[in-house]
């Protein structure tokens, strides 16, 4: 996989997800690996802990009394797009329900600084999901030299229907992967109305002239994002993981956290 650095600093602002005021500063450092400034310090991601909240559907990082909610989104773009050598220093993220305003300001900023070694699971990980499912990992058969991470994402909503995306990261559309937005579950229609966000989830109402079908991809893809942003975690410094991981249908942050979990087991990776 290519790997990518910026060619100088990035601030971005916005509101967070609470609708706070919220900034970022993206910094180049002169290292591998992707860093959080937690209160002045800069910790590896791999050293940072890592939880899902569990009303609020999002991820949260955490380092003493620093916190950072809802990375996700950020981490799984820096990941796709092969972005390394970076600080983070944020204590709010600029949130607009997937990684587009991320795309927009990093993408410009980005310059190939030669490729990843990949790194792979020593065995199989599998985390039960629901009625039989599993959220899976497989190591890679290739050599280092040609390994990747495959991908198979599995979303399913009773009376709406199915997706399945499948594909191989090297080759990931990265504005489509960024633009995605999460389902806009029924419960969550009167705050997106009081936050202003109802245009940062996908609806399925006879919209926009966007079939269930087409909704339903781009809601796969965005929890290929979600996926992609805690596998950040605990990939070592200045690697990328290689390998098959398989989404079903019901995966969540919850069990990403448990194969995060497994993940940071000494020793798991070669």
């Amino acid at each position: 996989m290519i790997r990518n650095t910026l060619l100088k600093e990035v601030e971005i602002n916005g509101r967070d997800a609470f609708g706070k005021t919220a900034r970022v500063v993206l910094s180049p450092i002169g290292a591998p690996g992707i860093y959080w400034n937690a209160d002045g310090t800069d910790v590896p991601l791999d050293k940072v802990c890592i939880t899902a909240h569990p009303y609020l559907h999002c991820l949260k990082l955490s380092h003493k009394k620093a916190e950072l909610y809802v990375p996700e989104h950020l981490l799984g773009y820096l990941y796709a797009a092969g972005v390394d050598g970076v600080r983070i220093s944020a204590s709010r993220l600029p949130y607009d329900g997937c990684a587009v305003l991320f795309h927009k300001m990093i993408g410009p900023q980005l310059k190939r600084s030669g490729v990843f070694s990949c790194v792979t699971p020593t065995t199989m990980i599998e985390i039960p999901v629901c009625s039989g499912r599993s959220l899976e990992i497989h190591p890679s058969e290739e050599t280092n030299q040609t390994r990747t991470l495959v991908y198979r994402i599995v979303v399913n909503y009773e009376s709406i229907g199915e997706s399945i995306l499948e594909g191989d990261l090297d080759q990931i559309d990265i504005a489509a992967l960024s633009h995605a937005r999460p389902y806009g579950r029924p419960v969550l229609k009167v705050l997106s109305q009081i936050f202003g966000r109802k245009d940062q989830f996908v609806w399925f109402e006879q919209n926009e002239g966007i079939s269930s079908q087409e909704k339903l991809e781009e809601i796969a893809t965005h929890r290929l994002l979600d996926l992609l942003g805690a596998l950040l975690c605990v990939t070592p410094k200045g690697t990328r993981l290689a390998g098959r991981i398989i989404s079903p249908q019901f995966a969540n942050h919850q069990s990403d956290m448990l194969l995060v979990e497994e993940l940071r087991v000494p020793n798991r990776f070669i």
